[in-house]
């Protein structure tokens, strides 16, 4: 499962770690915080399962370049991506 960074993300550390939490309640501060996502803090690499996990990667990064651009091909700034593992 992967959580949009946003009011509808369970506001449990335990469930998305306290980075995610941070991130929303800057949000929720009218802070300016770019769009993303986090997977589950209880993730666990499965080859069989990841196959459909990238390509919900792939579909939830499509849907933020067209909410913040219009799409990949219109993006007048590059799309910058953050990762962090425990």
């Amino acid at each position: 499962m992967i959580f949009p960074l946003d009011q509808s993300a369970p506001k449990d550390p335990l469930v998305i770690g306290a980075k995610a939490v941070g991130l929303i309640e800057m949000m929720e501060c009218g802070l300016p915080v770019p769009s993303g996502f986090c997977l589950p803090t209880n993730y666990k690499f499965d080859p069989e399962s990841d196959r459909s996990l990238v390509h919900s990667v792939v579909r939830v990064l499509a849907d933020i370049t067209q909410t913040r651009w219009g799409g990949i091909s219109k993006a007048i700034t590059p799309l910058l991506v953050s990762v962090r593992s425990g």
